[in-house]
């Protein structure tokens, strides 16, 4: 959280000198930057990389305290106010911020994906003795629905016997999930 706002911070500070066209800024980083920008005219982009908190907290409850999670939902609520436009990464995280009140021209979904054209498959298809590897890539926390792939892991690989899974990123606060689903698998 301190490391988020001192960040922000910065970065406002800068935009007199820079002065960019638009700012593209993530939750809980962007409150100060975006005030400084809409003083200067400059365009402000939010990049929503989750569902509304207001959804989250619906689904996943907080691990933080009361009082420090009373305190990030209000600075999220105000870059909301302050942001011209709100990039989700799906509809159903676009519908979330349009469910919590935030106007639908504001609001825009941009679906992850690849450059298929660069992204080709290989030239050998695998064989049946090759596993098939899933790989997540990211902080195991519950936000993230780490519990919620090892769970749906488990249950491939109930009745699959080639499948793998990597999991690649930093531990987070569902990483002890790992002990309970450790296998020559994951």
């Amino acid at each position: 959280y301190l490391a988020c706002r001192l960040f922000d911070r910065w970065a406002a500070k800068g935009l007199p000198r820079l002065r960019p066209q638009a700012v593209i800024a993530c939750e809980i980083s962007s409150l100060s930057t975006f005030r400084s920008a809409r003083e200067l005219g400059i365009l402000t982009i939010l990049d929503a990389p989750s569902l509304h908190h207001i959804a989250q907290d619906r689904l996943h409850g907080t691990l933080d305290s009361p009082a420090l999670h009373r305190r990030i939902t209000r600075i999220k609520d105000a870059e909301i106010a302050a942001a011209d436009h709100i990039i989700t990464v799906s509809e159903l995280a676009r519908q979330t911020y349009l469910d919590a009140g935030v106007p639908a021209g504001k609001v825009h979904a941009v679906a992850l994906g690849a450059d298929l054209d660069l992204f080709l498959p290989a030239t050998t298809p695998p064989t049946a003795a090759d596993p098939f590897t899933f790989l997540f890539a990211g902080a195991t926390i519950f936000r993230k629905g780490f519990d919620l792939l090892l769970t749906a892991f488990e249950r491939v690989a109930a009745t699959e016997s080639a499948v793998r899974l990597r999991v690649v990123g930093p531990a987070g606060e569902a990483a002890g999930l790992l002990a309970r689903h450790q296998s020559e698998r994951i």
